[in-house]
């Protein structure tokens, strides 16, 4: 079993107001796409209340930095009170756009030996952990790096993504 390291836990951007909800999942989408994640949804839960629509969703992409570590970015995203609103916009021209409430939890994590290759016998799982102690460990600070980067820009991406909507209705 892969040995599992919380780089960045439970990151949090909360928003309410107006904003387009296929507009944040373009977002999400083509910035797993630049940044070469292969994106994984392991659910999706929509249902529709008298208040509004809720969405929830938990995204896991995945990215493999070398055949002995990869990223694995674990992303919770809670849309309530969804509702679709027409606004016009600073040239008077009309759009339609969704009204409601965006939660959501970034958590990053350095998986390591993720094929289970170090795992078969007793004498590599000991061979394993002084190698990562010791050798492995300068690398290891760097893919930690690159986990918290990623976790980190993709929730300002976001944030400033629903914070333009603010000033330009």
């Amino acid at each position: 079993m892969a040995e599992q390291e919380i780089v960045v836990d439970k990151e949090r951007v909360d928003y309410e107001g107006i904003f387009s909800v296929a507009e944040l999942y373009r977002l999400i989408d083509e910035w797993f796409l630049d940044k070469g994640y292969y994106r994984f949804e392991p659910r999706h839960v929509e249902s529709a209340k008298p208040e509004g629509k809720f969405v929830e969703l938990d995204l896991q992409p995945t990215k493999q930095l070398t055949d002995y570590a990869k990223s694995v970015l674990k992303i919770r995203v809670q849309l309530s009170n969804i509702k679709d609103v027409t606004v016009e916009g600073a040239e008077g021209v009309k759009q339609r756009l969704n009204q409601g409430k965006v939660h959501l939890v970034f958590t990053g994590v350095l998986e390591t030996d993720y094929e289970g290759k170090w795992e078969g016998k007793p004498l590599f799982m000991f061979i394993r952990t002084v190698y990562d102690k010791y050798v492995y460990k300068t690398l290891t600070g760097g893919f930690q790096q690159t986990v918290k980067d990623d976790i980190l820009q993709l929730k300002n991406n976001i944030a400033g993504f629903l914070n333009l909507h603010r000033y330009t209705t």
